[in-house]
């Protein structure tokens, strides 16, 4: 900071609204520029290049829209309206890229309305996203929620997965909430796990679709979508993995996970998460298998894949999970010869993690190597229970 006070740079402080003082500046240079410079003037000023420094086609949201610009003042903008269509021609020319698009369209809904914004929106398409969530902004302002859906599903046949789809999806979804159609809920929520498949989205989806009485179906709906993906990434198959066990596909889960190391759980694939499920199938859903609980949410929590949007892992979320795959698990039945292989596995690739942990002495990892010899300590205790009572 020293260099700064060297140069006396005044940085803006937390309570400054960077936004505001922007917009402030802008109409000063507006108001104070000669009519055949402003143009220009106003264009330096509004910094019409300052897209999302990490995606230039997005916009910068620290930065002013001509409306802020006209709410700076008490009085309104002389000349303003005249000024609309050389903003217009000078923005069109700037091509696609955040801020220049973000400023266009909402030109064009001064001069054209929404009707113009939509015609807009379709020229760019996926070229541009920003259109399309402009569109939709503006008829969530005016609570036109037919409408909303109906753009919406435009939208996302055109739009690629992304996080302006993402945000589409959102918007489907409200929508149908305040149109009272459930239907379109669960569509909205659909259309946000395949726009960006990610825990959080995962967990809403499944709510709404358990709400609904539509558990199986959604599942089932997923599974199909992951059966058109290729080129998986570690964190990208583990939530793949979630969602088999989820549905109670354990024998595709295990398959996936048949050769992966004992070691290193804590990132690439699930394999935590499978070596659990199996525990917890072998122990017969235990009420008393603690231990195989504690370490299934352990790893509901490991290898998350996160949302384009910025998000917090809900308190409940690692516990939701373990509830849906124990509910998945339960409802299938499995052949005593499979079981067997299961957890011959579990135990080989257990005690292999064990002694890799104990003997690299990572006592980082030493609860978790505890968890896993408790896991197979309740799976020998739940099978003689079982024996005992002839079940």
């Amino acid at each position: 900071m020293e260099e700064f006070d060297e140069y006396h740079y005044n940085l803006p402080g937390p309570d400054v609204d960077i936004r505001e003082e922007r917009a402030r500046y802008a109409r000063s240079v507006y108001e104070t520029s000669d009519e055949g410079q402003r143009l220009d003037e106003f264009a330096d000023a509004m910094d019409i290049e300052a897209s999302s420094r990490f995606d230039k086609q997005n916009t910068d949201d620290s930065y002013p829209l001509l409306q802020d610009v006209m709410d700076a003042g008490e009085q309104s903008m002389q000349g303003i309206r005249d000024f609309y269509p050389s903003w217009e021609k000078f923005l069109r020319e700037r091509g696609f890229r955040g801020r220049p698009a973000s400023l266009l369209a909402e030109v064009v809904y001064f001069t054209k309305g929404l009707a113009g914004v939509g015609k807009l929106a379709k020229e760019w398409g996926n070229i541009q996203p920003y259109g399309y969530l402009f569109w939709l902004k503006k008829l969530s302002q005016e609570m036109r929620w037919d409408d909303i859906i109906e753009v919406a599903k435009d939208a996302l046949a055109v739009l690629k997965t992304g996080k302006a789809r993402e945000e589409v999806s959102v918007f489907l979804a409200e929508a149908g909430q305040m149109a009272n159609d459930p239907a379109i809920v669960l569509q909205g929520n659909q259309e946000k796990f395949y726009s960006s498949p990610c825990d959080a989205n995962l967990k809403t989806l499944l709510t709404e679709a358990v709400k609904q009485h539509q558990r199986e179906e959604s599942l089932k709906q997923l599974l199909n979508f992951y059966a058109r993906q290729t080129g998986l990434s570690d964190n990208e198959k583990s939530l793949y993995l979630k969602i088999l066990l989820l549905a109670g596909n354990l024998d595709k889960a295990w398959e996936i996970t048949e050769e992966a190391k004992s070691l290193g759980w804590s990132s690439g694939i699930a394999t935590g998460l499978v070596f659990g499920s199996i525990s917890a199938v072998a122990a017969d859903y235990h009420e008393n298998a603690d231990t195989i609980k504690r370490l299934l949410i352990w790893y509901c929590r490991k290898n998350p894949t996160y949302s384009y949007q910025f998000s917090v892992e809900e308190k409940d979320q690692a516990g939701f999970f373990l509830n849906q795959i124990i509910k998945g698990l339960s409802q299938t039945r499995f052949q005593p010869s499979k079981l067997e292989k299961y957890m011959d596995w579990a135990f080989r690739i257990g005690r292999e993690r064990v002694d890799g942990i104990v003997s690299n002495t990572n006592r980082a990892a030493y609860q978790r190597a505890a968890w896993i010899l408790g896991s197979l300590a309740e799976i020998y205790i739940a099978r003689e229970i079982s024996k005992k009572l002839n079940l």
